[in-house]
């Protein structure tokens, strides 16, 4: 499994989400409608995560959590925050800056990640066929 580092640098999408929770719901919801690549029996946990400091308001810390899964090749960054307080907007002003041009979901539209790596892998099959 490659580093969090490595990872980090391939994070092709990011989804507000622990990974237990997104595997349930994929599992729940999904795994019988996809083809058995992208299936969450298939998944790659990474194991590792951060923890990130993004800023304070009055003296209490606000963080965000970031690991990763891989599914079917495409390394999707998953994040949430376990701070006391919680300021969304400061964690996407953070998630911006660390991941620029890099596509979100949440739970409730996690199909938008699906398609996502859908669309790379129509990108990729178009690459060979040229080749």
């Amino acid at each position: 499994m490659p580093t969090f580092e490595e990872l980090n640098r391939k994070t092709e999408f990011l989804v507000e989400a622990e990974y237990v929770n997104l595997f349930a719901r994929a599992k729940t919801y999904y795994d019988k409608h996809f083809p058995s690549k992208l299936r969450s029996e298939n998944w790659k946990n990474s194991g590792t995560g951060m923890i990130y400091r993004v800023g304070e308001i009055d003296d209490r810390l606000i963080m965000v959590t970031i690991t990763h899964v891989i599914i079917d090749g495409a390394v999707i960054g998953l994040y949430h925050s376990d701070s006391q307080l919680v300021d969304w907007k400061m964690i996407e002003s953070y998630l911006d800056e660390k991941y620029p041009n890099i596509k979100r979901a949440n739970l409730d539209n996690i199909y938008k990640m699906y398609i996502h790596i859908n669309e790379r892998e129509e990108v990729q099959v178009k690459k060979r066929s040229r080749v």
